[in-house]
Formats: C-alpha cells, sequence, structure tokens
C-alpha cells in the first residue's frame, strides 16, 4: 500500500484496486515539480507544496464547481480522512526535513467527477504549510481503470506555486496483482514525472508493493514497502525510499479513511 496524495498527489495509493492519485508519498503527484519556493520555474525541480492564502477558498469553489449540479443530493459523495506520517516524501525526497507530518484531506464526488483539498505541514525555506487544490475525473473499465485530472499547489509563504496534469492508470490482474502507473506534467515548467509500480495483496489484509520513477531533469527514485488494513477505516505502511541523488528513507504512516 503506498500512501497518497493522497498527488499530487495525494494523491497518495496502492491500497485499492480502482487508480486514485498518489501525490505525495507515492511520487506523481508530488508538489510542484518544475516550482521553486517562490512560485515560479527552477532547474532543477524542487518538490510541490502549496499553501492556502486568501486565493485558496475561490480556488477551492471553482473546483467544486466542475461537479455537475443536476444530480441529486443522494448522489454526491463525501470521503474525508487524514494521515500520520514519520516524513512527507515526494518523489523520494524529503518536504519536511525529516520531520512527521499531518496530512488531512476532503473530497467531494458525483458520477465518478470529483474535487477535494489536501493539505500538509512542510519545511522548505520560508514555507511550512502546503494545501492542494485538486479536481478530476476515474472510471474504471473491467480491470482496467483511470483517473484524469489537474492539482494546483499552494504554501503559506510563497502562495499559488505552479499545478500539473495528472493521468494514473491501474490493472487489476488475476491473484491479487495490480499494477499501476503514474504521470505528472506541470505545462510551465515543461516537466514530466512518471512512475511505474505493482502490488500484491495477501488474504490476511496485509499487501507489499514496489514503485520506480523519474522527475525529468532531476532525478530517478524507488521504494518498496508493506501494508496492512488494520480495518475499513485504517491501515498502515511502512516503506524504503531512495533516489539517485539522496540516501535511502524509512517511512511508516497510519492513514485514517472515512
Amino acid at each position: 500500500m503506498i500512501i497518497r496524495p493522497r498527488i499530487c498527489l495525494r494523491l497518495s495509493h496502492f491500497d485499492h484496486a480502482d487508480v486514485r492519485f498518489r501525490t505525495r508519498s507515492m511520487s506523481a503527484l508530488s508538489p510542484c515539480c518544475g516550482c521553486d519556493y517562490a512560485g515560479g520555474p527552477a532547474s532543477p525541480p524542487a518538490e510541490k507544496t502549496p499553501m492556502m492564502r486568501p486565493v485558496a477558498p475561490t480556488a477551492a469553489a471553482l473546483a467544486l464547481a466542475l461537479l455537475p449540479l443536476s444530480a441529486n443530493a443522494q448522489d454526491v459523495t463525501l470521503s474525508f480522512g487524514a494521515a500520520l506520517s514519520t516524513d512527507y516524501l515526494v518523489s523520494g525526497q524529503s518536504q519536511t526535513g525529516g520531520r512527521p507530518a499531518f496530512q488531512p484531506y476532503v473530497e467531494v464526488g458525483l458520477g465518478g467527477f470529483y474535487a477535494g483539498v489536501w493539505a500538509s505541514n512542510v519545511r522548505l525555506d520560508r514555507d511550512r504549510t502546503e494545501v492542494d487544490l485538486y479536481a478530476g475525473f476515474r472510471n474504471s473499465v473491467g480491470a482496467l481503470s483511470y483517473d484524469v485530472g489537474y492539482a494546483r499547489y499552494f504554501y503559506n509563504r510563497s502562495g499559488n506555486c505552479c499545478g500539473e496534469v495528472l493521468l494514473s492508470l491501474g490493472y487489476a490482474a488475476p491473484y491479487g496483482m495490480t499494477f499501476l502507473g503514474d504521470a505528472a506534467y506541470d505545462p510551465s515548467a515543461e516537466i514530466l514525472t512518471a512512475s511505474a509500480g505493482a502490488e500484491y495483496v495477501f488474504p490476511a489484509g496485509w499487501s507489499v508493493s514496489a514503485e520506480v520513477g523519474r522527475v525529468e531533469k532531476s532525478r530517478n527514485f524507488w521504494n518498496v514497502g508493506v501494508g496492512m488494513a488494520l480495518n475499513e477505516i485504517t491501515s498502515l505502511d511502512l516503506r524504503v525510499h531512495d533516489t539517485n541523488i539522496s540516501s535511502a528513507l524509512v517511512v511508516g504512516t497510519v492513514s485514517f479513511d472515512f
């Protein structure tokens, strides 16, 4: 089980056969790949991370407006939750300086369309808070699932950093195997982050998973770990992350999803 990000995005896992953005701990949905902390393009790309300024509520309202308004109230779904993690990583690099992270989220869905808000504490120059606004459409056709959307990243001091177009694909193979692919493209910085992964779920409710990927113009990254669903709400994840430009890190996460 790879924690999202909940991507980026979240994004941020491998705990479902359907595809949902795994923005954060996993990779593709990580903080703005091509942003510096002041909101402009940078090279090499920095991790994405936003925070909410006065503009954020307006942006959230616009995201929610993407949902069709003609459906009945009973068709609307609301999900929310939070994760506690020993570190907040994006494509293998820490966003909190090796410190723990608290990451709440809320999402509204309607007929495959969805919009949500995800947040985390960070430690990036002057910034201490990130808020991601995202919206998109997810669906499945047989064993194939897909998720297409857009995420915008804000920071408490830097403000509106950047955004990414997001694509996640999943294939539920026989015997408990799931294969996943993610891509995130920042059109302003012209930077692509892509990854591929696989997960095997054991009948007892725990899983093993791995992912490899690359941030264009920056680094390669990978992770491998184990997850356990304690119940329908609570899950645990222990994972080793590494890149070709930094040392390996071990991250533990407990997630609560309602």
